[in-house]
């Protein structure tokens, strides 16, 4: 079979890349772009998969999603907006709207008039770009993973950490079907899976990505009726894009693998494996054709699977194609291998070849074993290490050498945690002039410590229990508590006035 060419280099700094994007533009040179997000906070634009110079424009401290539509671009970022941007300038163009918690996937319908979002507040808007009129969906009880807008525009599909699929209603926003399909977490950076679900072309057929296989259901009744199994997966299977002519599905896995499905015959015609088995993150494919897909791993790589095979082919031996398909060069390992190879090189003389080193070895190995026993006998290991010498290194053994004596270490013992100062809870620090020894229910006591006057005033509340008291603060007190029958002052013990 022929090795089919993949093309794969890095975008921002190797970390989440979250979405990615592949768009046509309607001009005269009919360039296609591809628009990146990640946490790095940057959106690029590539002018191609070739181009070494990418257009970046600043959205925040970190960005989640991005969608294109019309000349505008749309990024959700640590702000938990939505931020409207020109393409391909990057100028500020409005906030489409606002959640209470990070957005964590967008989608656009295919006239760019209406914006599914979720977030991680769990909640699910639908929103009019040109007004800024949203609906809202609420109902799960976890961050949203992923959302997916029907064709025909009457049903919105989200899926969520809560392990739930549900289909909304647009015009209402009425939950009509609620399945349990994904294992629960609580955060979606905990999730195996990002449940990215796509719909048939003429929105007749769902198709959402569980464990190791896309599960189709029937609109209306909302039944499932097949499934496509994907073979030889260590991962599951976590988001799918359908092509522009809604004949394949692309799905790419928590493992790294990229396949790509026949929806008529439902068999896998092409297969790629990461060399590395990062977690895919996004699909995109080519609008102009079915040829050409872009992904993102969560290492921040933006790679494009060109010339991709349409045709069903024997998969049997999945294995040697997928390693035919390893994507190369994604990282530069060269140095790597370099200190690797230099760390298990020996310098000449150290290896067991140097059978004198070897025995000179034995030799101080033995010399070092204690001289003196238990019974403060000096003699009886020497003999022993002597009887195991020949007699040629007897003479050396006769002169053994005592090893220097190891310093002393002293282990100090148990020492207690030194006791907290006391403290009066709901006071203000003492170094104030004025500050507030107790503050309660019952009253107010105040001290006062300037160069005119040491003194302590105290309130009640009800005037009813007693009335206010102005006393001198000749002792220094720093602490004091009140109640309905008795008034508490503290000072530092000193050794001229007994407490």
């Amino acid at each position: 079979m022929t090795v089919q060419p993949v093309t794969v280099f890095p975008i921002i700094d190797r970390r989440d890349a979250t979405r990615i994007l592949a768009s046509f533009l309607s001009n005269p040179v009919a360039i296609s772009y591809i628009l990146t997000c990640g946490s790095d906070g940057d959106i690029r634009i590539w002018e191609g998969i070739e181009d070494d110079d990418a257009i970046s424009h600043r959205a925040g401290d970190r960005a989640f999603a991005i969608a294109f539509k019309h000349e505008r671009f749309f990024t959700a970022t640590d702000t938990n907006t939505i931020q409207a941007s020109t393409f391909p300038e990057g100028a500020p163009d409005g906030i489409l709207t606002r959640f209470t918690a990070p957005v964590t996937h967008m989608v656009l319908n295919k006239t760019g008039s209406t914006l599914i979002a979720g977030a991680s507040d769990f909640v699910v808007k639908i929103v009019d770009v040109d007004t800024c009129n949203h609906k809202t969906c609420r109902g799960h009880e976890a961050p949203i993973l992923g959302v997916a807008l029907d064709p025909k525009e009457e049903f919105v599909v989200s899926s969520s950490c809560d392990g739930t699929v549900r289909i909304w209603k647009m015009s209402d926003q009425t939950l009509v079907k609620s399945l349990s399909l994904l294992s629960k977490c609580s955060d979606i950076s905990l999730s195996k899976t990002l449940c990215r679900a796509s719909w048939s072309e003429d929105g007749e057929m769902l198709y959402l990505p569980v464990e190791k296989e896309i599960q189709v259901y029937e609109r209306n009744s909302w039944d499932k009726t097949s499934s496509i199994p994907v073979s030889d997966l260590n991962g599951v299977i976590s988001l799918t894009c359908l092509s522009p002519d809604g004949k394949y599905l692309a799905a790419g896995s928590s493992d790294g693998v990229i396949c790509v499905l026949d929806l008529g015959n439902k068999q896998c015609v092409d297969r790629f494996k990461h060399e590395k088995s990062f977690s895919i993150t996004a699909l995109a494919w080519n609008p102009k054709g079915n040829r050409e897909i872009a992904f993102c791993d969560n290492q921040g790589q933006l790679g494009l699977l060109e010339e991709i095979t349409l045709k069903e082919k024997n998969m049997t031996s999945a294995v040697s194609e997928v390693r035919a398909k390893e994507t190369k060069g994604i990282f530069d390992d060269e140095d790597d291998d370099f200190l690797i190879q230099a760390t298990n090189d020996k310098p000449a003389g150290d290896g067991p070849a140097n059978d004198s080193d070897s025995d000179d070895d034995n030799i101080w190995r033995k010399k070092l074993k204690p001289l003196i026993d238990e019974d403060g006998d000096a003699g009886s290991e020497s003999r022993r290490a002597g009887s195991d010498i020949d007699d040629d290194q007897s003479s050396v053994s006769g002169s053994l050498i005592l090893p220097p004596s190891r310093p002393t270490v002293t282990v100090e013992g148990f020492k207690p945690t030194p006791l907290q100062s006391a403290f009066q809870p709901g006071s203000t620090p003492v170094s104030l002039s004025s500050r507030f020894m107790v503050w309660n229910s019952i009253g107010v006591v105040r001290q006062y410590n300037t160069e005119e006057e040491n003194s302590i005033d105290i309130e009640f509340h009800d005037t009813a229990i007693h009335h206010a008291m102005h006393i001198s603060n000749s002792l220094n007190y720093t602490m004091a508590d009140i109640s309905s029958e008795v008034v508490i002052l503290a000072a530092d013990k000193d050794d001229d006035t007994p407490r």
